[in-house]
């Protein structure tokens, strides 16, 4: 058989024929994993806490509430389904959230296969989409109820009209794009990327300035609505004042630091940035992606310069939270589509030297489901963890209303306290059961528990983590070298698998020893 004729037999094989039908069953394979891994019974904390607070004034409201949110399109959306689902209990709406958050994610695979077929034909898309909806972290990622699912669905939709040949269609992607923007701020230099782009597209002509100033009306005219919405709740544009304050913030921690200081901010900004994208690469795209981008530089046209340019834009404000010391994957997350589109190069390279690419095919399929179970296998552990974080939680804000702060588990005395109240109710109406007093800023142990002291705190909660300060640390192994702490919560003495010790502090023992 020639070379061509098992080419045909390939594209004729039986997934290919029908690829919609194929793209469903994909669907359904990463709702399968999400449904999987989901956990109704566990609250949603931190960031998808206080868009949870936002959804629900503004159900509540019918109008935005008065505290800020730069990236409120997400709990604008949200709100819709706030609005028509009704429940007394706030962990349903909770469930609601992290439910649409999947939902999206999952249907992000079509947009997906469509952006693929820009760059390759049906067969090669049909495993990007694959790729994509069975990442590990975009399946952990959909869980938390958060904004990158419709984030990445926008992203995905307005670089694929983007690429269109038709020029109503590219004038929608930049449409897209601020509707991005108001889901996160960060698109908005997207937007400069898709301007720079436009100008490459039509050869920097008169005609292609007046085409990228009406695309500009267009992408204004999508977010100036929102924007005044948002100018008039709480004073902010949530995006020009976001960048303004950003790059203020920079400015203001430098400003006393000599040469040399400076040098050292950025150069562990830097490396803490190289760390976390290479750790955001794994398991799938370590092994693709160095290939697929060597095949991209070096088969230069507009759509690889365009992916790029994209990407170029969007590592600068992810440059800058790792400069601020926030280290997430999930800021790497919008580039996952475009992380697809340089693994897929690199497979079909090597796809086009194998002569059976059916089998081929199937080990790379094999190798994607396998190493995305065996990663979410290990991460299903800190479900476990996330569980007993919860009940020591509820059993803290029973014995005391100020408490150290300490990661992760103090972010579930923010719920544990409105939790089992009756809905609707709006943020306000709720009284924060527990006071955090924070660990940074204090140089010696007397200097934090005078601090403490005076705010009233009674007990100290202390794990085993080694990223605690060193002086918790020495109390948590050493505790009987401290006689004004008395143990009165081991968590292995109840089964926990993680460790955690709770201890009353005996505030005159301490002035005695002092």
């Amino acid at each position: 058989m020639s070379k061509n004729e098992k080419q045909i037999k390939f594209e004729e094989w039986l997934i290919f024929k029908k690829p919609f039908i194929t793209i469903g069953l994909i669907c359904l394979l990463g709702l399968s994993f999400r449904i999987y891994f989901f956990a109704p019974d566990i609250p949603i904390t931190l960031d998808a806490l206080g868009y949870f607070w936002y959804t629900n004034d503004l159900s509540i409201l019918g109008h935005l509430p008065d505290f800020p949110s730069s990236n409120n399109g997400w709990p604008v959306l949200l709100s819709v389904f706030f609005s028509i689902f009704h429940s007394n209990n706030p962990l349903d709406y909770m469930i609601l959230q992290k439910a649409v958050s999947l939902s999206i994610s999952v249907l992000t695979t079509i947009p997906i296969y469509l952006l693929c077929t820009r760059f390759f034909s049906k067969q090669y898309s049909i495993l990007g989409a694959l790729l994509f909806v069975i990442d590990p972290r975009i399946i952990q990622n959909s869980l938390l109820g958060i904004t990158e699912p419709l984030n990445i669905f926008l992203l995905t939709i307005a670089l694929f009209f983007f690429l269109s040949k038709k020029d109503k269609f590219i004038y929608l992607s930049f449409g897209l794009i601020a509707l991005s923007a108001l889901v996160r701020a960060e698109s908005i230099f997207i937007f400069f990327a898709f301007c720079i782009m436009n100008i490459v597209r039509y050869k920097y002509s008169k005609k292609s300035i007046l085409k990228v100033i009406f695309a500009v009306i267009i992408f204004l005219l999508v977010l100036s609505p929102m924007v005044s919405l948002r100018i008039q709740a709480d004073g902010g544009d949530g995006i020009v004042s976001r960048i303004v304050s950003g790059s203020s913030v920079i400015v203001y921690e430098n400003e006393q630091n000599d040469f040399s200081e400076i040098t050292t901010y950025f150069t562990n900004g830097v490396e803490n940035f190289i760390k976390i994208f290479g750790w955001s690469l794994i398991p799938f795209f370590i092994l693709f992606m160095p290939l697929g981008i060597y095949i991209a530089l070096k088969k230069r046209n507009y759509e690889n310069t365009t992916l790029f340019v994209i990407i170029l834009f969007s590592l600068l404000p992810i440059l800058y939270a790792f400069l601020r010391s926030i280290s997430e994957t999930r800021y790497f997350l919008p580039l996952y589509p475009i992380f697809v589109i340089f693994a897929l190069l690199a497979i079909k390279e090597i796809s086009e030297k194998i002569h059976n690419k059916k089998v081929f095919f199937t080990l790379v399929v094999i190798f994607l489901l396998v190493s995305s179970s065996i990663f979410l296998h290990f991460k299903m552990e800190d479900v476990q963890n996330e569980k007993e974080e919860l009940e020591i939680a509820k059993y803290v804000t029973k014995l005391t209303n100020v408490i150290n702060e300490y990661d992760p588990g103090s972010k579930y005395l923010m719920v544990t306290g409105f939790i089992e109240s009756k809905f609707p109710m709006l943020r306000s109406e709720v009284s924060p059961t527990v006071i955090l007093h924070p660990m940074r800023g204090f140089s010696t142990f007397m200097e934090y528990m005078e601090s403490g002291h005076e705010l009233g705190l009674t007990h100290l909660v202390i794990d085993d983590s080694k990223k605690q300060p060193t002086y918790l640390i020495d109390v948590f192994n050493e505790d009987k070298k401290y006689p004004y702490f008395t143990k009165i919560f081991d968590s292995l003495e109840y089964g926990y698998k993680h460790h955690v010790k709770i201890f009353k502090i005996d505030f005159n023992k301490f002035d005695e020893l002092k």
